[in-house]
């Protein structure tokens, strides 16, 4: 097995039912990502669901399109541990 970099990203999951019909911004969506941390661990995903009715569980999702692909942005909190996200995803 490859061992994977510090910060590298495993796996990345992501849905919003705002996010339709030209809507660019969302306070209302479920995110999932796997990272390998500095020692090569692989701790459990950080989640953020706020669309789960829990008020510390909160961010924003910002979706643009530009000729050159489609970024996604998301920053937030979960509630869980306290633990932040600030994630830019660009597809091309």
């Amino acid at each position: 097995m490859t061992r994977l970099s510090a910060g590298t990203i495993t796996a990345i999951a992501f849905g919003s039912s705002q996010l339709v019909s030209g809507v660019t911004t969302a306070a209302t969506f479920r995110l999932m990502v796997g990272v390998v941390t500095a020692n090569g661990g692989r701790p459990p995903n950080y989640v953020l669901n706020t669309d789960s009715g829990q008020a510390r569980n909160a961010g924003t999702a910002t979706l643009t399109n530009t000729n050159g692909g489609t970024t996604l942005k998301v920053t937030g909190q979960n509630d869980d541990m306290g633990e932040t996200i600030d994630l830019t995803v660009t597809c091309r």
